[in-house]
Parts: C-alpha cells; structure tokens; sequence
C-alpha cells in the first residue's frame, strides 16, 4: 500500500483507498500551518531586541536609583516615585508607532513612485538590505511547461530519428493506452515532431507509463517491413538501460552521457528501439 496526500491529483488509472486522516490532521494541513504564519525578518527581530534591552534598562532602574540615593544622600523610600518615573521614561512605548510610521512612509513612496503594492511593512528593511535580488516569473525566464531541447543517439551525437521514435511512442500512447491528455514530457515531444513523423507508424499496442517501472513501452508496426514490429520503450535512464542487453562499460559509458546533461540542467529521457517479428 502507498500513501496518497490531500492535494494530490490522480493523472489516470483507478485505484482503492482507505482514509486515514481529514481536514486539520492531514500532512496537506499541516504544511499549510508552517507556511501560513511568516518567520520573523530581521528587522522585526532588531526591533525586539531592542525592546528587550530598554525593558531591561526599565527594570534594573528603579533598584539603582533607590540604592544611590539612599548611599549618597541617605534617602530610601522618599526616591521611589522619581525612580518609577525614571523607569517609566526608559519603556519604549512610542517605538512600535514610530517603526510603523517610518515603514508606511517607505510603503507609501514606493506605490507612488514605482507602483509596488507591499503587503508586510517590515520587508521594506528586507528589501533595502539587498545588494542583487534575484527574481523569475513563469513566463519571462521560463515557461510552464517543458519543451525538447536536443535528441542525442548513444554516442552523443544530434540524430532526429531518436526524436521521431520518442514522438512516435508518446503519440501511441496516448491512443492506445486510453489516457485522458498525454503528460507533460509527452507533450513536448509531439509538440517537437513534425505530423508526418507521427502518422507514419501503425500502432499495435502500448502499456503507458507506470511510476514503478518508470517506462511506457509502445509497439508499432515497422514502416516499409511486412511482418515486423517495432517495440519502443521510453522513460528514465536507469530503468531504460537495465532493459538493454549492453556490457558494462557501455552501460556506464551512456549513464555518463546522461549525467552530463543533467548537469547543464536538462532533464533526460532514454529510448529505446528494438525489432521483433510479428507473430
């Protein structure tokens, strides 16, 4: 058995399930009440800490003041409501309106002059004491959705028949294995194919993607080859390549291959062809 979250969306398949947990006691909920109350920032916490200082100059005051004052000039108890006042004239009542108003002022000045809305005061500290931020907006430096950037053969040159064959075996997947939208990497690859590369294959059968095995596999007649058949098989690098009969050193030699990109930031699916005869 395996656990299913809230939150969670099921892309196909059907499945039975038990509920172990509702609303405020599942993990879902319990994500939400870390996140829902903000850290503090630091300016929030140079505030405090200097609060607690003038809190503690407020305390230890009185004592002193009534000690010197019965040293010095032999009054004890006659001192006690100048050191209450010295006391109360140290506990920082107007520093939160202060802080406040200094922060609104800033909030203020940058909707006029830049039209930025700030939602909490304190990131105005924050803010100005950056040196680089940093910032990316789906749509200006990236895209919501993946797209294909080189098809490789095994030895690491550009071949646009590994692009046809992946194209192929998301395109019949998508047919044969009676899903509702083919996923996201599948759409990528159709969107890379060209329709003649997609029509130019007679499925036969497919077995879509499954997170266990990490493969879909597609079979499809082979163009130009009466009685035979072409089986595709596409997904992860490791699960892919523990499929194929290769030697050690050429196993290591490609997963090289892979790690290499994934280096530069891809994200790498392996295919795989072979041909049997139809039977």
């Amino acid at each position: 058995p395996r656990l299913c979250f809230q939150g969670s969306s099921v892309a196909s398949g059907s499945a039975t399930a038990v509920v172990t947990a509702t609303g405020g006691d599942t993990r879902f909920a319990a994500a939400h009440r870390r996140t829902g109350k903000p850290a503090a920032t630091a300016f929030e916490r140079s505030v405090q800490g200097v609060s607690w200082i003038l809190i503690r100059f407020a305390l230890l005051t009185p004592p002193l003041v009534l000690m010197a004052n019965a040293a010095l000039r032999g009054r004890g108890l006659e001192t006690l409501p100048f050191a209450v006042a010295v006391a109360v004239g140290l506990t920082p009542e107007m520093l939160p309106v202060l802080v406040t108003t200094c922060l609104a002022r800033g909030a203020a000045l940058l909707a006029r002059t830049h039209g930025v809305i700030v939602r909490r005061l304190p990131a105005l500290h924050d803010i100005g004491a950056m040196d680089v931020l940093c910032v990316d907006k789906t749509g200006t430096l990236t895209r919501d959705r993946p797209v294909v950037h080189r098809a490789l053969d095994a030895a690491g040159r550009d071949d646009p028949e590994v692009l046809r064959w992946a194209a192929a075996a998301a395109w019949w997947s998508l047919q044969l294995a009676d899903l509702p939208a083919p996923d996201a990497l599948d759409e990528a690859l159709l969107a890379a194919a060209d329709e003649e590369t997609l029509t130019a294959y007679d499925g036969v059968t497919a077995v879509p993607f499954d997170p266990v095995r990490r493969l879909a596999t597609v079979v499809v007649r082979t163009p130009g080859r009466l009685g035979t058949q072409t089986l595709i098989t596409k997904g992860a690098v490791e699960a892919v390549l523990t499929r194929c009969a290769l030697s050690d050193d050429e196993r290591a030699r490609l997963r090289d291959l892979a790690d290499a990109q994934a280096a530069d930031g891809l994200r790498v699916l392996a295919v795989a062809v072979t041909e049997r005869p139809h039977s």
